[in-house]
């Protein structure tokens, strides 16, 4: 039978929940039910506290424990969408020049505008879902729709790319404070160096968040902080001249336009289809935002505003910095942009905005770390909860580290980020799993088109391999390890 629902379909829930404010626990006949007009997130097997698929966090207070709700952290609709904003802009906004220039400035914002449509599709389809079968975490989604399968599917991969963000942030930072500090000092010219001062920072950034609502206010300052850094960089390609006087080339309208051998070598348009990914990832976010949320059902809301900042932003930074400075401007911009008040400032903004995300993202890395290791932590500010924290925040920031040190190519990094996890959270796991599912919350009267899902997929499949090819070539071929001292020339 057609996962898309049907008259013959038969509904393998038969029973629901009333809404939680009721005085008692019963449930009633699925075509009561409906009468009744009771929400598909009310579903018995999904709303239950004994469900093996339900956490109970600050976002679900324990009714046993009254004082517990005091330490849930609500989130209105322009505080959702903020997170969603500064998770996917704060360090994709300098890499649009470089990707702009490779796939030129039409072709450049006419292939953006498809992935972000197919993205922008699929971050609805999830929203959708998780309300409809009472999901509060991704993981929680993919076991609602396709069991312990689903379930390693959507967390497995949202959990690897936030762990893999994580030396992203370090070394994107690291080159930042590098380009501004090591000709006044040439302690900064040696990378490990830079490296190891962002590893130390990382760690004690860490610890500042052991809640995404924890970092609602800096969210907030991220936002403002990037639209500053958009005009810096506008100044900047008006008014100085790239670093590296070999930045300043012809631009084309569209890929493969002109003679620039270098440019539109294969690996490199591969990986400017792989920031489309990087820069427009709200999926590993989006369901822990919506649980915090005062009106979850506001998120589809605070999803769109969030799309149109981020086409806003990398339009108004990309298209005219081609234009000024060439297509062959570097990844990122920042490391050919002068170190007058415009680029020191775009530079410091990075390092802030990137290290935010670093914390978001260490923060649901290590949330899910002490469901297996401490489930009873109940993330109050106390001495003992600081030291178990800490404890759990190791194995990640290791991890980090290792990578930051022996993986050193950005483009490496974000190719890992972007063809293993990325595109699988954001658009190919969600595909499969309504295309499979037989859960009659989603059957029963959420039915995307089949042939849409399907299209869906097979973008997410494409990108998948493109962008993991091109990053076996860079790990593989194009890292020199041994070009110079390993140590400050190669690291980060």
């Amino acid at each position: 039978m057609d996962a898309y629902g049907s008259s013959e379909h038969t509904f393998e829930m038969n029973a629901i929940r009333v809404p939680p404010e009721s005085p008692r626990d019963v449930t009633i006949n699925i075509d009561a039910a409906k009468k009744a007009d009771v929400p598909f997130d009310q579903l018995d097997d999904q709303s239950s506290p004994s469900s093996p698929t339900h956490r109970q966090d600050e976002t679900d207070p324990d009714p046993a424990c009254p004082e517990s709700v005091s330490k849930q952290i609500t989130t209105s609709k322009i505080s959702a969408a903020m997170l969603l904003m500064t998770w996917s802009t704060s360090s994709s906004n300098v890499m649009y020049p470089w990707t702009f220039g490779v796939l030129g400035v039409i072709f450049g914002p006419l292939s953006m505008f498809f992935a972000f449509a197919v993205n922008y599709i699929c971050t609805i389809w999830t929203i959708e879902a998780a309300l409809r079968t009472g999901s509060k975490t991704l993981g929680e989604l993919g076991q609602n729709l396709f069991g312990m399968p689903g379930r390693i599917l959507l967390e497995g991969s949202q959990l690897l790319f936030q762990q893999l963000f994580l030396p992203v942030a370090i070394v994107l930072s690291a080159d930042a404070l590098r380009s501004m500090l090591e000709q006044h000092d040439s302690w900064f010219g040696c990378n490990i160096h830079v490296t190891a001062l962002f590893v130390v920072s990382a760690l004690v950034l860490m610890q500042a968040a052991q809640q995404l609502g924890h970092a609602m206010i800096f969210a907030y300052i991220s936002i403002g902080l990037i639209v500053v850094q958009t005009i810096c960089i506008l100044y900047s390609i008006g008014n100085t001249s790239p670093t590296n006087s070999e930045e300043v080339g012809g631009w084309e309208y569209f890929v493969g336009q002109g003679s620039h051998g270098d440019r539109y070598k294969w690996y490199n348009v591969f990986s400017a289809f792989g920031v489309y990914i990087y820069s427009c990832l709200p999926n590993c976010i989006v369901i822990e935002t919506m649980a915090t949320m005062e009106n979850p059902e506001e998120m589809k809301q605070a999803a769109s505003f969030s799309f149109g900042f981020y086409i806003t932003v990398y339009l108004a930074t990309g298209i005219p910095a081609v234009l000024a400075w060439g297509g062959d401007v570097s990844n990122p911009i920042t490391s050919v942009m002068e170190n007058d008040w415009s680029g020191v400032m775009t530079k410091m903004i990075l390092i802030y905005s990137t290290m935010l995300d670093f914390v978001i993202a260490s923060t649901t890395v290590n949330r899910w770390l002490m469901t297996l290791f401490a489930p009873q932590h109940d993330f109050s500010m106390t001495l003992p909860n600081a030291v178990r924290w800490g404890i759990i925040c190791i194995p990640s920031a290791t991890a980090a580290t290792l990578m930051a040190l022996f993986v050193p190519r950005l483009d490496s990094l974000t190719g890992l980020l972007n063809s293993v996890t990325g595109s699988t959270v954001q658009i190919t796991g969600i595909s499969l799993l309504l295309l499979l599912t037989t859960n009659a919350a989603i059957t029963g009267t959420f039915r995307p088109n089949k042939v849409l899902v399907i299209g869906a997929l097979l973008v997410g499949l494409a990108l998948t391999i493109t962008i993991f090819v091109e990053t076996v070539y860079s790990v593989g071929w194009l890292t020199h390890y041994d070009d110079g001292d390993f140590w400050c020339d190669v690291v980060g």
